[in-house]
């Protein structure tokens, strides 16, 4: 009995320890990691709502497009104030874009 209650709350916490450690990816409709997100992105899954997924901020575009109603999209974005630059292939401000991306 002592053993059963020992091996339930190992399990309990283990759960604890793995579930709530949010990790950046890109999710498959499962919400499985399907790939890691590249280091200085986040994780962006589209509402699948009334409200309407945006578009990635580039350097050649950055402010986000509205792109109608999209479920189970899942992207690597740059966190604000950040854009993604499509030739270095990081996140940088806006004033640092690679030339060739402008």
């Amino acid at each position: 009995m002592l053993a059963s209650k020992m091996f339930a709350a190992v399990i309990i916490v283990a759960c604890v320890v793995l579930c709530t450690k949010a990790e950046e990816c890109i999710y498959d409709d499962r919400g499985l990691c399907e790939e890691p997100c590249p280091p200085g992105t986040i994780s962006y899954t589209s509402p699948c709502s009334v409200e309407e997924t945006m578009s990635q901020r580039t350097c050649r575009h950055p402010i986000a497009q509205p792109m109608g109603i999209i479920c189970d999209l899942s992207r690597c974005d740059c966190p604000e104030p950040k854009v993604w630059d499509e030739l270095a292939e990081k996140c940088v401000l806006l004033a640092d874009c690679s030339e060739k991306t402008h």
